[in-house]
């Protein structure tokens, strides 16, 4: 495949991702414990769904945009090449933090119910904060910031889940 119709690519089979994905939350069988809300247990997958829908559609319409440049400034090449580096260069930085933001999520679902909520949580947090945090940003004071307010938020979502909406959320080490 060319390299310029990689990233045209890539949106395309998000958005064709998100429209199986907005079907299968569709499908999903509705849990109202508080009564007719507004908020059924599709509501959220049916939102990312939606969300995953409209980030891919701008993927492709800036892909778009892109190779109608390509087309328009054929005197204007080595410009246009420029600025193709650098958008694959960021790309390229991009596609390896999904990647290993899609790892992280894989772990936090895989270790939920053995660690708990709160531990695996906690450690999610941490993880990906810090890995999203530019290197050259992070001091040991961020870090112990980082560190609370993983606990904190953690803490807190646990305590709202368990009160107020009568959610048993798994315990793991701590149970």
């Amino acid at each position: 495949m060319k390299e310029k119709y990689k990233g045209l690519t890539v949106g395309i089979s998000f958005f064709l991702i998100s429209i199986f994905y907005i079907i299968g939350a569709v499908n999903i069988k509705t849990f109202t414990p508080f009564g007719h809300t507004g908020l059924t247990s599709r509501s959220i997958p049916q939102t990312l769904g939606f969300l995953m829908a409209v980030l891919s559609l701008s993927k492709i319409i800036s892909e778009v945009k892109v190779l109608s440049c390509l087309v328009d400034q054929k005197d204007e090449e080595q410009t246009v090449t420029e600025y193709i580096n650098i958008f694959n260069h960021k790309m390229n930085k991009s596609n390896f933090a999904l990647i290993l933001t899609v790892v992280l999520i894989v772990l936090y679902v895989s270790f939920y119910r053995s660690l708990g909520f709160i531990i695996s949580s906690i450690l999610f947090l941490i993880a990906l904060t810090l890995f999203l945090c530019p290197q050259e940003k992070r001091s040991k004071k961020l870090c112990t910031s980082i560190v609370i307010f993983s606990i904190l938020f953690s803490l807190f979502i646990y305590y709202i889940f368990t009160t107020y909406f009568s959610m048993v959320l798994p315990q793991g080490l701590l149970g």
